[in-house]
């Protein structure tokens, strides 16, 4: 790629007496030293400025990603902490009150069998009937039929509480699922392996990299141009062996 005479002479501006010195280097055969930032090539000039701000948007983009997806990480646990905590909550509230019925239940039942003994051994009384084996009979017919009457109750208060517990444990376990998805979730992104992390190191591998081969554009512009002298390869010339009379 041929300069322009304009081009030419900012690169004159740019160039330092000790790169022209090291230009003019011929001695000894030996290469000059090549420092690509003592040359001005305005399209490598562009492409590694456009380099450097895609770099630094880049990274950029990648640590705003990092600290959202841990800012999200860390308000998805407290909203399945805060769920958890509430859930359990309301089991708690419906065990209280749910025992408090049964209670209720019980002493109801109590009081009306007690009533209706209270009642029996008054009508007893009443009709002159005070042998022990008629009031022994009502007292084992009420006893039976008491029994009989809480069973459901009973029954009732039991399933009811191993439900309230189904629930407390399936809670929990989804919990725990919850949090363990959302860790997974994080790693996947931004782990060691995370894919976040994987690119955000390719993104610093080819950095170095791509500047280099600007290096070699803008070295090789001035070779092209005339301000670098090729490269020669040196040959050696191998005299010819006397032969022996």
């Amino acid at each position: 790629m041929a300069l322009t005479a304009a081009q030419r002479r900012a690169l004159a501006r740019r160039t330092t007496p000790t790169s022209k010195a090291r230009l003019r280097s011929r001695f000894a055969g030996e290469q000059p030293v090549i420092n690509p930032e003592d040359f001005f090539v305005p399209e490598v000039d562009i492409a590694r400025r456009a380099l450097n701000r895609g770099y630094g948007d880049t990274i950029e983009d990648f640590g705003i990603g990092r600290e959202r997806g841990s800012f999200d990480f860390a308000r998805g646990q407290q909203d399945l902490r805060r769920q958890e905590g509430e859930g359990l909550a309301d089991i708690g509230t419906s065990r209280t009150r749910g025992t408090e019925d049964y209670g209720q239940a019980i002493a109801g039942l109590q009081r009306r069998y007690g009533q209706l003994g209270q009642q029996q051994n008054e009508q007893a009384g009443t009709q002159g009937v005070r042998r022990g084996g008629t009031l022994r009979s009502s007292l084992k017919k009420r006893t039976e039929n008491q029994a009989l009457d809480r069973q459901p109750i009973d029954t009732g208060q039991q399933r009811f509480l191993q439900d309230l517990g189904t629930q407390q444990t399936r809670l929990q376990e989804a919990t725990q699922r919850g949090v363990g998805d959302l860790g997974l979730d994080y790693e996947r992104q931004f782990g060691s392996q995370g894919d976040l992390t994987r690119q955000e190191r390719r993104v610093r591998r080819e950095f170095p990299i791509s500047n280099y081969d600007l290096d070699l554009q803008n070295v090789g512009a001035a070779v092209n141009s005339g301000f670098i002298p090729p490269s020669k390869v040196r040959q050696t010339v191998k005299k010819p062996k006397r032969k022996k009379r």
